[in-house]
């Protein structure tokens, strides 16, 4: 205990330091106000005491970067959950992690200690290989990881974290669940949908040069249609963007933070800038009650989502844009959609950008193309001007528009619908094939359990788990049809027309 006394004097005042109780005893304000303040650099409280209620949920990495576990929990992921307090991302310091272990020379004693201290060997070779805690025990549930730790402290299995086939089948406590999850997990690949936006392959295709551009144009839009005063808004130079809080977007933002929000007149700053927001909240961090300057320019922000809003609420609902450009063939009308799949669970599943093609005289030209290689063709997402728009012209754009939304739909997105359809369904039939694996060898456990039970309760405890596996199974299996079922209709929108 010395070289822990020494070790604590030696990253701590202790004559100075406030220590802190975290522990039931506090309600819920009480023990968000002690985190919070035992993570501000101007806190006198150095010395942070939690009991088990600290092991998940709070942040104490931002100056904090030693911890010590009083107590070794017999759950690997409440292990894990602990350590994650200050081994996180955002931790600039190198995490120090110690178990305070009794020593017995007693041999029972002592082998029960060997065994609970594999435990901190075992989260130890997790965390470096970044794997999963609960896939250890093959158990995800702390509760029967404790239960299973128990079992072998009482049988002395010094082996019991080596890899075994623990699937959790039926378990004899009244109320246990059936694993299918870890079941599928170990037998095969996460079952996952597919992604919506993988076949869209035109990452290298830009109509802006970055997200600022973009931010600018969407504010200079505004301004121009009126909808943003231009008194109210500053464009830096750096990346970063002013806009001044009034009334309405008080009461538009209300459920902001109160100290994310400036006061009405006062301006909200925005940034792309990584390195200046990582400063505003490294500055934020050192006082009480301060939020960083600058917040993160992107989309999901609620400013520019009221400002997005606004873009939207300035076209109409039933109209799509129309340019008319030199960059296409004269006399041609180019009908840019999106197309989206959804399975029986309305899900999408599909989704495409696409150009249809039609001619002089009506015809189609060629098949309809990916957006972006039509752009490759026609490089309308670079500087274009729009020549002035008759209405013989939008008539004749009209005139075409329903033979573009059949050929939209039938072949292109029949097509790809189609071969979706089919991936899927070969992904379920593995699945399907595992499921009645995991029916069948949870029935025969069961039939196990209590083959030689004679007790009428211990016989409709069993009749009971076989209805629960037969549930799970009739249900994963009616999830995995409706997963794969591409049925539906396209849900099909017309974005822009471009002709000449």
């Amino acid at each position: 205990m010395d070289a822990l006394q020494e070790k604590l004097q030696a990253d701590f005042s202790l004559k100075e330091a406030a220590i802190r109780m975290f522990h039931g005893g506090l309600n819920d304000i009480q023990q968000q106000e002690a985190v919070e303040d035992f993570g501000k650099e101007d806190s006198a409280v150095r010395l942070f005491l939690a009991s088990d209620a600290g092991s998940q949920g709070v942040n104490l990495h931002y100056y904090c970067n030693v911890m010590f576990n009083y107590d070794i929990p017999w759950s690997l992921i409440t292990l894990e959950q602990r350590n994650g307090r200050i081994d996180r991302f955002g931790q600039q310091n190198t995490p120090y992690i110690y178990y305070l272990v009794a020593n017995s020379g007693l041999d029972g004693v002592k082998d029960d200690l060997h065994i609970v201290n594999k435990l901190t060997d075992k989260e130890e070779e997790v965390h470096s290989t970044l794997g999963d805690a609960g896939s250890v025990m093959h158990l995800y549930n702390t509760d029967k990881e404790v239960e299973y730790v128990a079992e072998a402290i009482t049988d002395n299995n010094q082996a019991f974290l080596e890899k075994e086939e623990t699937y959790g089948y039926a378990q004899e406590e009244e109320g246990d669940s059936f694993d299918l999850a870890a079941f599928l997990e170990e037998e095969s690949t996460p079952l996952t949908l597919p992604d919506a936006k993988e076949d869209n392959r035109g990452d290298d295709i830009k109509f802006y040069k970055d997200d600022d551009e973009y931010f600018q144009r969407l504010i200079g839009y505004l301004i121009d249609k009126e909808m943003l005063s231009e008194e109210d808004i500053h464009i830096g130079s750096d990346n970063m963007i002013s806009i001044r809080n009034t009334e309405a977007l008080q009461d538009i933002l209300y459920d902001l933070p109160k100290e994310a929000k400036p006061s009405v007149g006062e301006s909200y700053k925005l940034t792309t800038d990584k390195e200046a927001i990582q400063r505003g909240i490294e500055e934020a961090r050192r006082k009480k009650g301060e939020w960083p300057k600058w917040q993160v320019l992107y989309d999901l922000h609620p400013l520019v989502k009221v400002l997005m809003n606004r873009l939207v609420g300035s076209i109409d609902k039933d109209s799509a844009l129309a340019i008319k450009t030199t960059k296409v063939n004269e006399g041609t009308s180019h009908y840019i959609f999106h197309g989206q799949v959804s399975n029986a669970l309305g899900q999408p599943v599909l989704s495409e950008f696409l150009v249809v093609s039609i001619g002089t005289m009506g015809n189609l030209i060629g098949k309809p193309m990916a957006l972006e290689d039509w752009l490759r063709q026609h490089p309308i997402h670079e500087e274009t001007y729009t020549r002035e728009i008759t209405e013989a012209d939008l008539s004749k754009v009209q005139e075409n528009l329903d033979m573009a939304c059949m050929m939209a739909k039938t072949p292109y997105l029949f097509e790809k619908q189609t071969n979706r359809q089919f991936e899927m369904e070969e992904r379920m039939k593995e699945y399907q094939v595992k499921l009645e694996e995991w029916r069948e060898k949870s029935h025969a456990t069961l039939e196990m359990k209590f083959e030689e039970t004679s007790s009428t309760i211990l016989k409709r405890k069993k009749e009971k788990m076989d209805k629960e596996i037969n549930a799970i199974s009739d249900e994963t299996s009616q999830y995995f049809n409706d997963m794969a079922t591409l049925s539906n209709e396209p849900y099909l929108k017309l974005l822009a027309v471009a002709f000449h």
